[in-house]
C-alpha cells in the first residue's frame, strides 16, 4: 500500500510542476496531494516530517494553479483587446 501512496504522491508532485501542464492536471495534483496529506495526518500526525512534506507540496501546487489562472486569463485578456481593437488603415 505504501508504494501506492508514494507513486500517487511523485505522480502529483510532477504533475504540478510540469509547464506543459492543463487546468485540469494542475487540479487532479491538487486534490491528490491534498487526500494524501489528510491520509498522512490521520495515520502520522502534524508532526511527522512526512505530512509536513506533503504540506509543502500542497502549498506549491496551489501557486501553481493560480499561476495558470492568472496567466490564462492575461491571455484571455490580451486576445479581447486584440479582437476589440480597429483595423489599422493600409
Amino acid at each position: 500500500m505504501y508504494s501506492t501512496i508514494l507513486l500517487r504522491e511523485t505522480y502529483a508532485q510532477t504533475c504540478s510542476k510540469d509547464p506543459e501542464a492543463t487546468e485540469d492536471d494542475l487540479l487532479e495534483a491538487e486534490a491528490t496531494l491534498d487526500e494524501l496529506l489528510q491520509r498522512s495526518l490521520r495515520v502520522n500526525g502534524e508532526n511527522h516530517p512526512h505530512t509536513a512534506e506533503l504540506q509543502k507540496s500542497l502549498d506549491r501546487s496551489k501557486v501553481m494553479l493560480r499561476l495558470f489562472r492568472a496567466r490564462a486569463a492575461r491571455a484571455a485578456s490580451r486576445a479581447a483587446e486584440t479582437k476589440s481593437e480597429p483595423p489599422e488603415d493600409s
